[in-house]
């Protein structure tokens, strides 16, 4: 067993707690049940669904028996990475092993990224399963025929298959491993792993710079060889020629129709149309910050920070956050111009402006993971979630690092009570806005030595606009997009300009 698998075991044995509410995936042969699915991202699941619906499953091909699929963090079925109950018409994933799997992977080929290969693998394992599935359910083959070489030969080939035909039809590009809540935590403590190895420094350059592929010399030529797609590395992998017009093809996501996110003008929203309800919970007097950190409840996976690139405001522009993310610290005018108190003055972090700029937003990434995975967004509902208490109930994991920068959150207790300026020593948690039930964050930030206040809240999607209908982006918000907005914390006196700073619509990060 190699070193990153030994760390990829130990690493993936930690649990986390899940949500087992399934989602439906539609299918001509009914919906079909997708449990697990907090653990992964949505384009995971999307891309299962692209695999239940190939034209080998059409109205003359016949049923494929699929009718529910489990993603599992505990390593079961154990030493498999997935497994089909035939009689049940279920197929379970074991993460674990597939992680395990692409980690001994990639120390024997190590051109190959731990992003794609689990990618590849995770893939590879619904089109294998699904197949194994197909035969017992159209040609009633016995179950303890499972584990047959032939069988298990016919299906790894006829998946590999169709894998390099989905990746020439269709997009299977993995999402970004920030909203795999499972994945990125794992990735996080492998490539932060203190034990420091060449593997860990390969594979944490290739993720941050989101390579898929990369071989140093190509054979009978003196240049590199880097792959910045997945579908890249599945032409690499079918040995097609590098020319072939079957691979020509430009996939691009399928337009959706009114509302959704593309349809937004990302720096049109009328600022009053935004969130609506900005009023805090109200404190009572016997409110007050219990005198021993709260214990944390289930905390959930942490999200590795994702590097600057991931946060554009268009494709092709990286965002710049350090002046408007947190705030250079400013000298402080005259005593007698003063309008309103100092900030607090905190201890030296020792960290760069851009060191401190992606802590901050890492940190971001994770509250927003957090929200839309555990407070169980609603559609076509003025609520918006239906556990928002999840905000506070279940604590943020926080590096130290993370802890140095973000120093105080305002929050709600085990016991519901309000909890201004509360330490992170036990992890980040939140509260819900008063009026509008919707989960938010405050944060504390020390930026090298001086206080910055940000709030983070999703949108209200029961926000009317003056038409007396729903603002765009409620409706979009209503529609299933994941809106969340970066607000200055700090109160201002009005006519001082916007307290909007950054917004977030599924996962792309722009400027308000």
């Amino acid at each position: 067993m190699t070193t990153a698998t030994k760390t990829a075991t130990k690493t993936a044995t930690k649990t986390t707690t899940v949500v087992n509410n399934p989602v439906m995936i539609e299918n001509r042969w009914g919906n079909v049940a997708v449990f697990g699915h907090s653990l992964v991202s949505k384009k995971d699941i999307e891309i299962f669904e692209k695999c239940l619906n190939l034209s080998e499953f059409g109205e003359e091909e016949g049923d494929h028996g699929v009718r529910s699929v489990m993603f599992r963090e505990d390593g079961r079925p154990d030493g498999l990475q997935a497994q089909c109950v035939p009689d049940a018409g279920a197929i379970v994933i074991n993460l674990q092993q597939v992680l395990m799997g692409s980690a001994e992977e990639t120390t024997e080929d190590l051109e190959v990224s731990l992003i794609a290969s689990f990618h590849r693998n995770l893939v590879l394992d619904y089109l294998h399963e699904i197949h194994h599935m197909e035969m017992f359910h159209k040609k009633g083959l016995p179950e303890d025929i499972v584990g047959d070489e032939k069988i298990e030969a016919l299906a790894e080939q006829w998946a590999m298959e169709k894998l390099i035909e989905l990746a020439k039809t269709t997009d299977i590009e993995p999402a970004h491993y920030s909203e795999s809540p499972w994945l990125s935590g794992q990735i996080h403590e492998l490539l932060t792993n203190p034990e420091k190895s060449n593997w860990v420094d390969h594979q944490l350059h290739m993720v941050e710079n989101n390579i898929m592929y990369h071989l140093k010399e190509v054979k009978d030529k003196n240049e590199e060889l880097t792959l910045m797609s997945f579908k890249g590395l599945i032409h690499l992998m079918s040995g097609d020629d590098a020319n072939s017009e079957e691979w020509q093809t430009t996939v691009t996501a399928e337009p959706v129709a009114e509302p959704t996110p593309a349809n937004i003008d990302p720096v049109g929203f009328d600022i009053n149309d935004l969130v609506g309800d900005m009023e805090m919970l109200e404190m009572e007097q016997d409110d007050v910050i219990p005198a021993a950190p709260i214990p944390a409840a289930a905390p959930v996976a942490p999200v590795y920070n994702a590097p600057a690139p991931v946060l554009p405001i268009a494709p092709t522009v990286p965002i710049a956050v350090p002046a408007a993310a947190i705030p250079a610290a400013q000298p402080a005018p005259p005593a007698a111009a003063q309008q309103q108190p100092a900030m607090a003055t905190l201890p030296q972090t020792g960290l760069t402006p851009e060191q401190t700029r992606d802590v901050v937003f890492g940190v971001f990434n994770k509250a927003y993971n957090h929200i839309f995975t555990n407070c169980g967004q609603l559609q076509q509902s003025d609520l918006g979630f239906n556990n928002p208490e999840a905000v506070s109930t279940m604590s943020i994991e926080l590096t130290p690092r993370e802890k140095a920068v973000i120093v105080k959150m305002d929050c709600l207790d085990e016991n519901g009570r309000w909890c201004p300026q509360c330490d992170t020593t036990t992890g980040l948690r939140g509260f819900i806005m008063k009026n509008a039930k919707i989960p938010a964050f405050k944060l504390y930030i020390n930026n090298g030595g001086h206080e910055a206040i940000r709030l983070m809240m999703p949108q209200n999607p029961g926000k009317k606009g003056a038409d007396g209908g729903y603002s765009k982006p409620a409706a979009a918000a209503r529609g299933g997009a994941r809106i969340m907005y970066i607000m200055d914390g700090t109160d201002k006196a009005p006519g001082q300009g916007s307290v909007f700073l950054f917004k977030c619509i599924d996962n792309k990060w722009q400027v308000c």
